[in-house]
């Protein structure tokens, strides 16, 4: 029967308490023998068989396959060959052995491993298998011992050889792939990657008795060590010059060697900043809001100040609701909020479907709102739960991706505000640095109610801010105004951090305090992180001076240290926790039970948490996090790309298992898992769902970027022509959404052309692309272009449903009403509202109706048009539309502008105006910013109208919008008209004729253009081209716009004034009195301004003075300012 030992003794020191089941020793980290499972017999350390029974020795699972942060150290003896040649191969031999063996005890002493000896000299590598922090300093220091040791070798050979051996030795740090290369009877563990080839060519060029070192080696250790400063240096199988320093011995004053963000840290130092948290905090009783922001560099100590800060306010009548961002979510449309709304309506992962929705319903009845807008459509949205109930579904069915999105923000801030009608309310962010585009906009808006509300805003970032992080600081800032505190942490004090290792090592001596505070250089992170190392590697607490601690000095790379940590965790926790990291930072119990079965699992995560890796959620026992972001970051970063892309595979099969009929719930998070993964059919299907529900939240940045890694997964694929059909009009209607629209068309082109190449050129599919690549047109005025691809795209359609020829008419009679068409436009939208009233879709009828309400408004249809406006208005608030209440409240603008009240007009425009801008519709922008400009310049507020101006015309050259930009010109033209500033007006109004020109279809936009110029020509004695003028405005407005054609006419009355035809001029100005109705008050406070001009042509002065006070009257009706009261 088999013997086996019960301890192992350690062949190099003796030690003799080693378990059996140790592979290294205890007390100087040397391989020990190996016990033979099957004979019992004791093996030397690297026997791979027994040498007893040949059984495989290898009981253990061969070392994990992984990436590390080391060191790598190639040292070579100069002259082999000419010494060899000259003591011969036996005699060299005799002396190289003992030397490699000494060089080879000074790598080990420096806890270094020596990976292969390569004839001459030999690799090390420090960092593995054992995990060093301070892997470039230990590798700094084992190379200077190496010429100690070899010059006292050199001296021991002197008498007998007269041989005195010399050295080269390089070293480089970096990443490498570390495991075992070779068969099951042969193998060892190495490292792979850069960092080897690059220490090999180091050492090769470096002069006797020399180190090299990468420059980026030499910063690690230039606090400790002496090197020179880098220069470049050509290697061998590099393209670009290597920056190259020349390590010159230890530093006889060791400067500070800078710490590593470690764990949170007891709360020292910190009392103002508490203090002014809290003071910050009492504007809520006097029911105002507020902002904090509490920026600060990672591991300052940003959460621990918070919570200190909740823990009091706890204490409080305060609601405190919490949310945050993270890495992995970063590009998720609301990812800051999604977690808070499931914990304010109690949601857990468990419930059903039935119980989530019952939850929602309740939390929504709380809403003050919630008898007027419906919160429970909104929120199932926000959740991804299927809507069932037909009334809710239709509410969110018809709403495109903008108005979908406001009615979202309604939602969200009305249950987020719901409670402060009773108290106050503190919502804390945390981790914006991570935050997404919707949720910055989202930020915006909430950050509006700050005024009259008992509200404050706690939100926390990294210092190191992206430009997006940045605009929003600003903004909120400014919106909160004095009520806004913007907190930055810095550094603590070596006094505080003394403090704080105090508590956390209450044994150590005061130069192990002070050696840790100075090692940390004032953030709390970096000194707990320093302390636990300290307990864990067995650092003599006690020590007494620097000498003992610094070849156990902390690493200056964050990544090197927290893969320390994990490297040496055994490897079934080292497997466990990287599985939790490729979930993400936080991870549920049930999930990680999915991916590991093992019933340890309770038992390993928690030594993990007693290791200080993971803590339970939110005092949560089901569900588990990392204890800091660095620390899941750094452990994913550690495993190979292979074991990743499995781990995220499974991890996705998982979360399609568990979320049953809450698959929607999860379809963000399994594109983030399919798309790391070889599963390439799921990630392709998730990513264009995740990419399509980042577009319906208008997250056009997350859905654009979502569709590239879409198309980067099809790439190689022949198949999946759905899919790129998908992908490909999806990203088409973004695009174009965006005013982005050359690149929407070709979008659009591809999608047609996956189509055909289908076999499926024609059906409601490529009609609807069609449709939408026609509408890319008319955004930028190419009318012919657009009507061309909306007849393909009726072609395509062919028998299909009425309702998209419907869609189609609607979009035909916009363009045709653009060109001046109004019959055809009338006809056209006409049929598409019968159709969506026979199929009852409220919001194609608002649509339609909304258009024709345009057309009598051009027709002077007052009354009609009204009427039209008001029916899309009460559809647009049925569907609790937001936009479409937006357009509405501008056509009311539009005709309070043409009875000539223009303070109504102007207050239409400005709700209009907010409405779009907070739901970013950069046309409505540009259409009611037009209309505004016109409403101020009427009130006289020339400034404000210029402004409003300048805005259309940027907003429409950004996105392409021709007609737009030379309308604004057109007004700018005018305004510069009534001041006298004739030259500008001119120029102005030649570059809108320009543009015009360029537009298809625009002449009743060009009859305003020609009449203006014809005021200018005329002012100036041009009288001629004026008549020219007026009789070319009055062609281009002809039978489209009375308005136009009244004005056109009122000119060529005056020319003809002008010019002594006073029987001809008599007739003009009895058929505009009499012929034409006209109801805007001030064009006929103009017109009689151009009767008492006539009247004086003809000497009657009296005539004029009359005709003139009844311009002044009616001018005063209006209350027209006295700039605008003038014909030229």
């Amino acid at each position: 029967m088999a013997q086996f030992p019960e301890r192992l003794i350690c062949p190099t020191c003796g030690f003799t308490d080693n378990p059996v089941q140790a592979r290294f020793c205890g007390q100087c980290a040397s391989g020990l023998p190996t016990v033979c499972g099957d004979c019992g017999a004791v093996n030397p350390a690297g026997f791979r068989f027994c040498g007893q029974c040949a059984t495989l020795l290898d009981a253990h699972p061969l070392p994990l396959t992984t990436r590390r942060i080391v060191t790598v150290l190639f040292a070579d003896v100069c002259n082999y060959t000419a010494l060899t040649a000259r003591l011969g191969a036996e005699r060299m031999y005799a002396l190289l052995d003992p030397c490699l063996r000494r060089l080879a005890e000074t790598v080990r002493r420096f806890e270094g491993t020596v990976d292969k000896f390569t004839g001459d000299g030999l690799m090390a590598v420090f960092g593995m298998p054992v995990a060093l922090e301070q892997h470039a300093i230990q590798a700094a220091y084992a190379a200077l011992a190496m010429f100690d040791e070899l010059a006292l070798f050199n001296a021991d050979i002197a008498s007998s050889d007269q041989v005195e051996f010399q050295l080269r030795i390089g070293l480089a740090s970096g990443e490498v792939v570390a495991g075992r290369l070779g068969s099951d009877r042969f193998s060892d563990m190495t490292v792979i990657g850069d960092v080897v080839n690059l220490a090999a060519r180091l050492q090769q060029i470096s002069d006797p008795n020399t180190i090299y070192l990468h420059y980026l080696t030499a910063q690690t250790i230039s606090s400790l060590f002496e090197v020179t400063a880098p220069q470049p240096v050509l290697l061998k199988g590099y393209l670009e010059p290597v920056n190259v320093s020349v390590l010159m011995g230890k530093r006889e004053q060791p400067g500070l060697v800078r710490g590593l963000a470690g764990r949170r840290t007891p709360l020292v130092g910190r009392e103002k900043e508490l203090r002014h948290l809290l003071d910050s905090t009492l504007l809520l009783k006097g029911g105002m809001g507020g902002v904090i922001w509490l920026v600060g560099e990672p591991g300052v100590g940003k959460s621990r100040l918070t919570s200190e800060m909740l823990s009091v306010l706890r204490k409080r009548n305060i609601k405190i609701l919490e949310g945050e961002c993270a890495s992995a979510t970063r590009f998720v449309p609301y990812s800051a909020f999604l977690g808070m709304i499931r914990d304010m309506c109690g949601i857990l992962p468990a419930d059903s479907r039935t119980v989530v929705r019952e939850k929602i319903s309740v939390m929504a009845a709380r809403s003050s709102v919630s008898a007027v807008l419906d919160l429970v459509p909104y929120l199932e949205y926000l959740l991804s739960i299927d809507l069932v109930d037909e009334n809710l579904l239709e509410r969110v069915h018809h709403l495109d991706p903008a108005q979908l999105k406001r009615q979202v923000f309604l939602t969200l801030r009305e249950i987020i505000l719901v409670d402060t009608r009773h108290q106050p309310v503190l919502l804390v962010l945390d981790d914006l640095q991570w935050i997404d585009e919707v949720s910055t906009e989202f930020i915006l808006y909430l950050a509006d109610a700050l005024d009259s509300t008992p509200f404050l805003l706690y939100l926390v970032a990294r210092s190191e801010t992206t430009p997006l992080l940045q605009k929003l600081i600003t903004a909120v800032l400014a919106k909160a105004e004095q009520r806004g505190v913007y907190l930055k942490l810095d550094r603590l004090a070596d006094a505080d951090l003394s403090e704080m290792a105090q508590s956390l090592l209450p044994n150590a001596s005061t130069t192990m305090i002070e050696h840790l505070a100075a090692q940390a250089e004032g953030v709390p992170f970096y000194l707990e992180e320093l302390a636990r190392h300290a307990l864990e590697v067995g650092i003599d607490l006690q020590a007494q001076a620097d000498d003992d601690l610094r070849s156990h000095s902390v690493p200056l790379s964050l990544q090197a240290l927290m893969r320390a940590r994990y490297d040496r965790l055994p490897d079934s926790l080292a497997i466990t926790l990287g599985r939790a990291a490729v979930i993400g930072r936080h991870f549920g119990h049930k999930l990680l039970q999915s991916l590991d079965s093992s019933p340890e699992l309770d038992v390993k995560l928690e030594q993990l948490r007693e290791r200080g890796f993971i803590c339970p959620y939110r005092n949560q026992s089901h569900e588990w996090t990392f204890v800091h972001k660095l620390t899941q970051e750094t452990v994913y970063a550690s495993m190979l790309a292979a074991q990743r892309s499995v781990i995220h595979g499974n991890v996705g099969l998982a979360l399609e298992q568990l979320a049953g009929e809450r698959i929607d719930e999860q379809v963000d998070t399994l594109a983030f898992h399919f798309a790391r993964s070889n599963q390439v059919a799921k990630a392709i299907h998730y990513t264009l769902r995740a990419a399509e529900r980042a577009a319906g939240r208008f997250a056009n940045d997350e859905a654009l970027r979502l569709y590239s890694e879409a198309e980067n997964l099809l790439a190689d694929l022949p198949d999946f022509q759905p899919q790129r059909t998908t992908l490909y009009h999806g990203r088409g209607d973004v695009l174009a959404l965006t005013g982005r629209y050359d690149e929407a068309r070709a979008a659009y082109q591809l999608a047609l052309s996956v189509t055909h190449a289908a076999g499926t050129p024609t059906g409601l599919l490529a009609s609807t692309i069609l449709r939408h690549l026609a509408m890319t047109y008319e955004k930028q005025g190419q009318y012919d272009q657009a009507m061309h691809y909306l007849a393909q795209a009726r072609t395509a359609l062919a028998d299909g449903p009425p309702l998209d020829h419907a869609r189609i008419d609607a979009d035909a009679g916009w363009i045709a009403f653009l060109q001046g068409d109004l019959e055809q436009a009338e006809r056209l939208l006409q049929a598409a509202l019968t159709v969506a009233q026979l199929e009852q879709h409220p919001s194609l009828q608002a649509t339609a109706a909304n258009r024709l309400a345009g057309i009598s408004w051009q027709h002077g249809q007052l009354q009609k048009a009204g009427i039209l406006v008001a029916q899309s208005l009460r559809m647009s608030l049925r569907l609790n539309d937001q936009l479409a209440v937006a357009k509405a409240l501008n056509n009311l603008g539009v005709i309070a502008y043409d009875q000539s009240d223009w303070v109504a007009a102007e207050d239409y425009y400005t709700q209009s105006m907010n409405t779009y801008i907070k739901n970013g519709d950069i046309n409505g922008q540009i259409r009611t910013a037009l209309n505004a400009a016109n409403a101020m310049l009427m009130r006289g507020h020339l400034d404000g109208a210029l402004r409003s101006l300048h805005t259309t015309y940027t907003l429409a050259r950004q996105v392409g919008d021709k007609l737009h930009m030379a309308l604004s010109r057109t007004h700018q033209g005018r305004i510069s008209f009534f001041v006298g500033d004739l030259e500008r007006a001119r120029h102005y109004l030649l570059e809108a004729e320009l543009v015009f020109r360029a537009v298809q279809g625009l002449h009743v936009k060009r009859s305003d253009v020609a009449e203006l110029l014809g005021r200018i020509a005329f002012k100036s004695n041009k009288h001629c081209l004026a008549a020219l003028l007026a009789r070319k405005a009055e062609r281009f407005a002809q039978g489209n716009d009375m308005l136009a054609v009244f004005r056109a006419r009122r000119l060529h009355t005056l020319i003809t004034s002008a010019g002594g035809d006073f029987a001809t001029a008599d007739r003009l100005l009895a058929e505009l009195n009499n012929g034409m109705q006209i109801d805007d008050m001030y064009e006929k406070a103009v017109l009689k301004l151009v009767e008492a001009q006539h009247a004086r042509y003809q000497d009657k002065e009296a005539e004029a003075r009359g005709c003139q006070k009844e311009a002044e009257k009616l001018f005063r009706q209006v209350t027209v300012p006295r700039v605008l009261q003038k014909m030229v």
